[in-house]
């Protein structure tokens, strides 16, 4: 019981410190002009804000970083038989404010290619199969100033992530006439969307999503003409009572950079009886490299000759066997591979999407681009690796390859799919810096993955996110996606902590009172 009371002191203390939630935008929308409010289109009335055009749009600024956060609204007239005419309708966007760059910015590159960016969106009569789904996608790739990049994002800076309401691309149900209060919120390593307070679906990040300064908006610079009658705001919408609320707190890091573990005082080492802290160093000998496309084509059957287009990777099918392969080929690896990760590219164009397809080995490595035929391809193997999934436009489509890797040679793959709707993606001569990405992890030795603090009085810390939020680098406390555990001893108690990035601060004010508590024990 002492033990246990001893544990739910620090729970109770860990919930006071708490921060509370700031209040940073109560729109009614029944004015024309607010308070740190913008906009483009529509017009303001005393039932709210109603869209008329394609590119219609609101927009707020919040000058600090939360790392947690809530965005509410109220919508009224989303139909799929009505308003949803396009194919995309973002209606909801959130986003890193591109330096030097004041609102309404341009689609590319600053929205496109920004560092951080959620939506929800809702597919339309344009999408058949998929009209009155919605979807929740997060891009996470803090990379510094300006914030936005056209570069690919290394995998271990990634933590972007995308998810369908109620976990697939289907109608979820829409009634003109009703009106949906909307909500997406942020936190703890999750973006969660909603609609009338139930859980549409969750995508998952890794560290501390906190922008700033931060960008809320509804609609999208991608409405803004670059996908004509396909991308667009729903006409005749009505929004009302926008409500941001959040907890403030520090700005991610930039990925890279360095931050304070919690070894010592904030990880727990320091208490009597306490063991050393472990370092949370990365595996012995593992190492990350990066490898692009050394050639890349595709073979069609509808071709008789080399496939004309070289921008484009088109792999499709009939429904029961392929009708077009596309064919890739990456230099060797050296080393132990331990993780191989494929990454593509879907073209921005709206009938890129499609069926994503699958990864299949190749044993051939003597085909090239500029003589490969639907009558001449290589034979694909059979143990192919990912599930075939639908892929939008303009986003990276990644598929875990590393039964495919083998050390010492080329590594040929071809992407098969059935799907009657093939997708586009893009090759190294569509794009320098989207073409197929190959990133393998090789490793010589395995030690501890996660750092753990010394047991004893300390009364224990929390483990830092080591400065790499997104995925990447081990901080003294623990793995850089959730900064590790560390343990601490409260004369051998043993209560846990929970990790959390920024550890030192807290890690002393634990400290500090497990002291006070071990005083009142001794003095009782």
């Amino acid at each position: 019981m002492r033990c246990r009371t001893a544990c739910l002191r620090v729970a109770l203390a860990l919930t006071a410190s708490t921060a509370s939630a700031v209040e940073y935008v109560n729109d009614p929308l029944s004015n024309a002009s607010a308070p740190n409010r913008g906009n483009k289109g529509g017009a303001f009335s005393a039932n709210g804000w109603t869209t008329s055009q394609e590119s219609d749009a609101v927009w707020w600024e919040i000058d600090e970083a939360l790392p947690s956060g809530r965005i509410e609204y109220t919508v009224t007239g989303i139909s799929t038989a009505t308003s949803l005419t396009g194919a995309d309708h973002d209606i909801l966007t959130m986003y890193q404010a591109p330096t030097g760059q004041a609102e309404p910015i341009a689609y590319s590159p600053y929205f496109r290619n920004n560092d951080f960016k959620a939506f929800t969106r809702i597919f339309g009569q344009q999408e058949p199969g998929r009209n009155g789904a919605m979807k929740l996608e997060v891009a996470f790739c803090p990379r510094g100033a300006p914030w936005y990049h056209d570069e690919v994002c290394t995998q271990a800076c990634d933590g972007s992530g995308l998810g369908y309401a109620n976990g697939n691309d289907k109608d979820i149900g829409w009634d003109g006439a009703k009106a949906y209060r909307m909500a997406l919120e942020w936190g703890g390593g999750k973006f969660t969307f909603y609609r009338d307070n139930v859980s549409l679906g969750s995508v998952n990040y890794p560290g501390t999503y906190a922008p700033k300064p931060l960008r809320v908006r509804i609609g999208s610079p991608r409405h803004d003409g670059v996908y004509p009658g396909l991308a667009l705001m729903p006409k005749g919408l009505v929004f009302k009572d926008v409500l941001v609320t959040g907890t403030p707190g520090t700005m991610t890091p930039v990925c890279g950079s360095t931050g304070s573990g919690g070894s010592g005082g904030s990880g727990g080492s320091s208490g009597t009886g306490g063991g050393p802290a472990d370092s949370g160093s990365p595996d012995a000998g593992s190492h990350t490299d990066e490898y692009t496309v050394l050639a890349d084509v595709t073979a069609a059957s509808w071709e008789s000759g080399v496939f004309p287009d070289v921008n484009d990777l088109n792999p499709e099918g009939d429904g029961a066997s392929p009708l077009a392969v596309a064919y890739l080929r990456f230099p060797a690896v050296t080393g132990n591979v331990s993780l191989a990760v494929l990454r593509l590219r879907t073209a921005t164009s709206g009938s890129a999407a499609g069926g994503s397809g699958v990864i299949c080995p190749v044993s051939d490595d003597t085909w090239t681009e500029t003589a490969m035929t639907w009558a001449t391809r290589p034979a694909v193997g059979a143990n192919c690796v990912g599930t075939p999934s639908s892929v939008d436009p303009d986003v990276n489509v990644e598929w875990d390859v590393t039964s495919l890797v083998q050390a010492g040679k080329n590594v040929n793959l071809a992407v098969v799919s059935l799907d009657q709707n093939g997708v586009h993606y893009l090759s190294k001569e569509g794009s320098s810096s989207y073409a197929p990405h190959l990133t393998v992890t090789t490793k010589a030795a395995t030690t501890s993955d996660a750092g753990v603090g010394g047991a004893g009085t300390g009364g224990g810390g929390f483990g830092n996110a080591g400065g790499i939020s997104p995925s990447g680098g081990t901080g003294t406390g623990g793995s850089g996606v959730s900064g590790g555990t560390t343990e601490g001893g409260d004369d051998g108690c043993g209560c846990r902590t929970p990790a959390r990035s920024g550890g030192t601060g807290l890690a002393l004010s634990l400290s500090a009172l497990t002291w006070a508590l071990l005083r009142r024990r001794r003095a009782g």
